[in-house]
């Protein structure tokens, strides 16, 4: 960590980076500014120590590339991705102003169960998003979901670090973070099948939102080990503790909740996270607290109590509670259906409320479900692409490994030409001079005869070592010519997949053009849609509220008779 406040004052990309925020075991985030928007941004960079390693990397580009694509209100916005100078991967995200839930339950250890329900409720809205992209988290626990401050609700969710998210569609650039039989993930929250690297869908993150759940209602986790082995043989084999036997005050069917997503066989638990969604938003609904009732104390009085505790705002399963609850107020202050005109007015505004509200839910499901099958078409176009661009960069390393060993050999054949070239010239200068010296005594008449054989011998004696060199660098052209053949062959060879690469990566590019263009065309028309959604509910909540006042002035005026 100390090694990444180098980085602090530094730019990478479009962004300047500020302060540290956190570090984990492979990558820090640090808070950042566009250098020409000043938006602020959270900056996710690689640890130094894991930028010569390739699966990091793809994995950090990987996980900036599924999450840019998924806009939900629960999942963490991706805004840039990609790798700079020194190999420096690096993602780019919204800067959340809060704190992660692993500190609120530092301090607190167990959380009331409404409130953890309401927790695990979004946890799941935001992997729905993800699963519904054939994405699946894999590492679902308190420090990965994120409480955000200045929301619309309080304890508002935002799923963060896809770093081993795996993708279930055939896509070959999940296998930087899912190779066969690699466990990654953290053990305290593994999934029975995570921990076997066996094959995972939707269900595996429905067992660590059991983990999670089990420890905001208990304050431990279900399975405690210094040993992490341990710890995944347990997930594998023993029962999980029931919640009531450490907080009894968890609702029953809460803590049946918990042991289901908790069950080690996939099959026995929800089949995805948007049912188990629902399971927690129906929990919401029943009136667990206190209820008092017209056999303990008179209608009216029970009416306004029961009316007393308003739902948590953005607790959808909670407001329909305190909308029955309402409702039921209503029909005992006037069985006789003369509401007065102010009650009926809010009534009225309420009803067109729930009818646009019910419009609008459909509205933002069908443009959901276009945004999504629209992303997992391009997935599914982009997969060939992926495997044919893998196997064709996997050929062209083989090819270039060909061509160094022929260029090698080459260069071997050629340095042996070099020195038998050398050896020839200074032999041949020898003989050059000898003849040189003969043809000069010769002309002056200075030579015996014993002389001149002497020379003659020693020219016969080098003309034979030059014999020799020009049949041995002879013998090296025909593989110094075959090595220069092959060297050719393969680079043309090797450009001929390049060029195959090139036009893929083209395609991959129209593709990527697609998806920051018609995708985000389609996330932001659902995005719109969730907003008004939201608008209608916010106004709807206030009806409610204005209910809830006008039917207690309507009781403190009859208590008053």
């Amino acid at each position: 960590m100390r090694g990444m406040n180098s980085m602090v004052g530094t730019q990478i990309g479009h962004y300047r980076l500020n302060r540290l925020l956190d570090a984990g075991g492979m990558a820090a985030v640090l808070e950042g500014t566009h250098v020409v928007s000043g938006q602020a941004v959270a900056v996710k960079v690689l640890l130094r120590d894991q930028r010569d390693r390739i699966d990091p990397i793809a994995r950090l580009v990987q996980e900036g590339r599924i999450i840019c694509s998924i806009l939900h209100e629960h999942v963490v916005r991706v805004l840039d991705y990609g790798t700079a100078d020194e190999s420096i991967a690096f993602i780019v995200m919204e800067l959340l102003i809060g704190r992660p839930l692993a500190h609120l339950l530092d301090t607190e250890r167990i959380l009331e169960p409404r409130r953890a329900a309401f927790i695990a409720r979004q946890v799941c809205d935001g992997l729905h998003a993800a699963h519904a992209r054939g994405i699946i988290h894999r590492d679902i626990k308190p420090s990965n979901v994120f409480l955000v401050d200045g929301q619309r609700h309080k304890d508002f969710v935002k799923v963060v670090d896809f770093g081993i998210a795996k993708l279930d569609s055939n896509d070959p650039s999940k296998l930087t973070a899912t190779d066969a039989g690699m466990t990654l993930g953290t053990p305290d929250y593994m999934s029975p099948e995570q921990a076997t690297a066996d094959e995972l869908d939707a269900r595996s993150d429905v067992y660590q939102v059991g983990v999670l759940l089990f420890e905001m209602l208990t304050g431990q986790l279900p399975f405690q080990s210094s040993s992490p082995f341990a710890v995944m043989r347990a997930h594998l084999s023993t029962p999980p503790p029931d919640v009531r036997t450490l907080n009894p005050d968890v609702p029953v069917a809460l803590a049946e909740v918990v042991a289901r997503c908790l069950s080690k066989a996939p099959d026995l638990r929800y089949p995805d996270a948007r049912v188990l969604a629902r399971v927690l938003e129906q929990l919401a609904e029943q009136d667990s607290g206190t209820r008092v009732t017209s056999s303990t104390r008179d209608d009216i009085t029970a009416t306004v109590a029961n009316m007393l505790r308003i739902p948590a705002l953005g607790n959808r399963g909670d407001f329909k509670r305190y909308a029955r609850s309402l409702d039921e107020g209503v029909r005992t202050l006037w069985p006789d259906g003369l509401v007065p005109n102010d009650v009926r007015a809010i009534l009225e505004t309420a009803d067109r409320l729930r009818a646009a509200s019910g419009e609008l839910e459909l509205e933002v499901a069908a443009r959901r479900g276009d945004a999504d099958v629209f992303a997992r078409t391009l997935e599914a176009r982009r997969a060939p692409i992926e495997r044919a661009i893998t196997a064709l960069e996997s050929d062209r390393g083989a090819a270039q490994a060909a061509l160094n060993e022929t260029l090698e050999q080459a260069r071997r054949l050629e340095e042996r030409v070099r020195v038998l070239d050398a050896e020839y010239a200074e032999v041949y200068a020898r003989v050059e001079h000898q003849q040189y010296a003969l043809h000069e005594a010769t002309h002056s008449a200075q030579l015996t005869d014993g002389f001149r054989d002497l020379y003659r011998e020693g020219i016969d004696t080098d003309m034979a070592r030059l014999s020799e060199l020009h049949a041995r660098r002879a013998a090296q052209a025909e593989p110094l010519e075959h090595a220069r053949v092959d060297s050719l062959r393969v680079m043309r060879a090797i450009t001929d997949l390049q060029a195959q690469i090139t036009q893929l990566e083209m395609s991959r590019l129209a593709l990527e053009a697609e998806r920051t263009t018609q995708l985000a065309e389609r996330e932001l028309l659902a995005r719109d849609a969730e907003l008004r959604c939201q608008a209608i509910e916010r106004a709807l909540e206030h009806q409610h509220l204005e209910l809830g006042l006008a039917l207690r002035h309507a009781v403190a005026a009859r208590m008053e008779r």
